[in-house]
């Protein structure tokens, strides 16, 4: 993930005499703000071991990751939080700007079942049961068609990616 990150990518690690106790990331990205590109970071994956947690290490990490990311002409950061992170954030100066709503949606309790339940019989009823909730309660319509389209997974972006956000950008 951080190695193809298209515009770079920053790892920072706490360590204590030799062992990595903590790490704050941040994915490098261009944001579009009007008609100027600027250089965004996408924050992520602030973790610390169990027995460092409370020492305030990730406080010291988000320090230096923003004052190294405001030297290298980064203008801008983001991030999704935890309720811990959030209140840091906060306290760092960051704005609040959504209240983001959390969904989930079991595409195939027949995995779920695989990884959850060791019964298999329990695990069959379970799938076979939640299968039947979605039948039942999700509605999820189909999309409409449209004539010559087709989708299909890409490993990489050739150059009509470009053509299409010159015509989509504004």
């Amino acid at each position: 993930m951080y190695q193809m990150a298209p515009s770079g990518s920053t790892i920072w690690l706490a360590e204590d005499d030799g062992k990595i106790i903590a790490q704050y990331c941040s994915i490098i990205m261009n944001l579009k703000v009007g008609n100027d590109i600027i250089k965004a970071a996408h924050y992520i994956n602030l973790a610390a071991h169990p027995d460092y947690r409370g020492h305030r290490i990730h406080v010291k990490l988000y320090d230096t990751t923003i004052d190294d990311l405001a030297k290298t002409a980064v203008h801008t950061g983001c991030g999704f939080t935890n309720n811990k992170s959030y209140l840091l954030a906060i306290r760092k100066g960051f704005l609040d700007i959504s209240n983001k709503r959390k969904l989930i949606r079991v595409f195939n309790w027949a995995n779920i079942r695989k990884t959850r339940i060791n019964n298999n019989f329990c695990a069959k009823l379970c799938a076979v049961n939640g299968s039947m909730l979605n039948m039942l309660f999700i509605r999820a319509s189909k999309a409409p068609g449209i004539k010559g389209l087709t989708i299909t997974r890409v490993p990489r972006f050739d150059n009509r990616i470009n053509e299409f956000w010159t015509r989509v950008s504004n």
